[in-house]
């Protein structure tokens, strides 16, 4: 059986390239070829790690629509806010199906960039014996909050029968269809559009109950999500898995705000680019300030007078405090 990992993909920044990069030494490590369907080149060097790079420049993105991806983190509203990018991300899937399709592969993994396929073995087991036995899609829920029920289908990662999917996608996937359940539905996301699409094509899917363990480690912008600490900087995870670096609302300057700590720290050093600082005797539980300037960047120097030297953000832009967000609740 022929398999093959797709990567759908918009890198243009270094941390977005770098967790491409990580995603296809993930797969190849598991025996995959590997596809990516990239909507802003990438770098040759990483397009010769791939068995196939489709390049496609258009990228219809809905700039006269905005979302917010947000989460609720003691007591504090984290908004990220983006362009709808939904549709854009969701046409790479029947373009690619379509050239694989040429290829005679059997079995696709469509995935976004930046999944961390670290237990990825378990979802391509469980793909595997449900597109055998007589279904085209397998796919999982999307859960936009912990303690919400879910909605529509998650596009980070979806298993299909190659041949009977595109066939039934192909010409499903349109703009025009995108925006008319627009008009006509309140708070619609892409995972609604994607679920009304396997539901009108007839196209045999699998939810399953249980969602993969393959989270997506970016925002759109190529940012953390909501803070989240990437897996390769262990040492800072040795303490916490959250830090988020955002413009508090409330205060009118940038807050800083710490949780998911799994270790001792009694004091931190950071570097934010305009100037080193320093938490000391720390007791809360989570860590919460405010600076009164912008940082530049964000680096963890030291934890309880230990080197740790992991870069959480290597730059914030102008845009980035537009974007990202922190409010009371």
């Amino acid at each position: 059986m022929k398999e093959i990992a797709i990567f759908g993909a918009y890198c243009n920044t270094k941390e977005k390239l770098a967790a491409l990069e990580r995603s296809i030494t993930q797969a190849k490590s598991l025996n995959l070829d590997v596809l990516v369907f990239a909507r802003y080149p990438i770098p040759e060097p990483i397009q010769t790690q791939c068995d196939y790079y489709i390049f496609d420049k258009s990228n219809p993105v809905l700039t006269d629509r905005a979302l917010n991806h947000w989460l609720i983190a003691h007591g504090r509203r984290i908004n990220n806010w983006f362009q709808d990018y939904g549709f854009a991300a969701l046409e790479q899937i029947t373009k690619s199906l379509g050239f694989i399709k040429s290829l005679n592969y059997d079995i696709a993994y469509w995935l976004v960039y930046d999944v961390d396929l670290t237990h990825f073995h378990q979802f391509r087991s469980q793909c595997l014996e449900l597109l055998v036995n007589g279904n085209n899609v397998v796919c999982h829920l999307f859960y936009p909050e912990s303690d919400k029920p879910p909605r529509g289908i998650d596009g980070t990662s979806i298993g299909f029968k190659v041949s009977p999917s595109y066939d039934k996608l192909k010409g499903t996937i349109t703009e025009t269809f995108y925006r008319d359940l627009i008009s006509r539905r309140d708070n619609f996301i892409s995972e609604d559009f994607m679920e009304e699409i396997f539901r009108i094509s007839e196209i045999g899917h699998y939810v399953l109950d249980i969602k993969p363990n393959l989270p997506a480690t970016l925002t759109s912008t190529g940012v953390r999500k909501h803070g989240d600490i990437p897996f390769e900087l262990s040492k800072t995870r040795e303490y916490f898995y959250n830090c988020n670096v955002g413009w508090d609302q409330d205060k009118n300057n940038v807050n800083v705000l710490i949780w998911n700590i799994v270790g001792y720290v009694q004091n931190i050093t950071f570097d934010f680019g305009v100037d080193f600082y320093t938490l000391n005797n720390i007791t809360s539980n989570p860590i919460s300030f405010n600076l009164d300037y912008k940082p530049t960047k964000c680096e963890i120097v030291s934890i309880n007078d230990e080197i740790v030297g992991e870069v959480l953000d290597s730059e914030f832009t102008e845009l980035y405090w537009d974007l990202f967000k922190i409010e009371n609740v």
